[in-house]
C-alpha cells in the first residue's frame, strides 16, 4: 500500500507510522464531538447559505471517514511491519 484513504503516503519507518497513527487518532477523537448535523444547524442559524452549510457538514463527515479508514490501514501496516521485524 502506498497511500492511505486520506491520500497521504504511508510512511516507511515503523516509528513514523506510529506517530502518524497517534496524530490521526487524536484528530478523530476531537472530531467525534462535532456532529455534522449540529454544524449544519449552527451555520443555518448564523445565516449561512444552505449550500454552504451543507457543504461544511459534508466536508466534516468526509474528513472523519477518510481519517478513520486511514487509522485502520495504518494499524494494519504497523502490524505487518512489526511482525516482519520479529516484534
Amino acid at each position: 500500500m502506498s497511500r492511505l484513504s486520506n491520500g497521504w503516503k504511508v510512511p516507511e519507518s515503523l516509528e513514523e507510522k506510529k506517530e502518524l497513527l497517534e496524530s490521526y487518532q487524536n484528530t478523530v477523537n476531537g472530531m467525534e464531538s462535532e456532529n455534522p448535523l449540529t454544524i449544519f444547524r449552527e451555520h443555518m442559524d448564523n445565516g449561512l447559505l444552505f449550500k454552504a452549510g451543507l457543504q461544511d457538514a459534508m466536508n466534516q463527515l468526509t474528513t472523519f471517514a477518510n481519517l478513520y479508514m486511514s487509522i485502520l490501514e495504518l494499524k494494519e501496516e504497523i502490524k505487518k511491519q512489526s511482525k516482519g521485524n520479529g516484534d
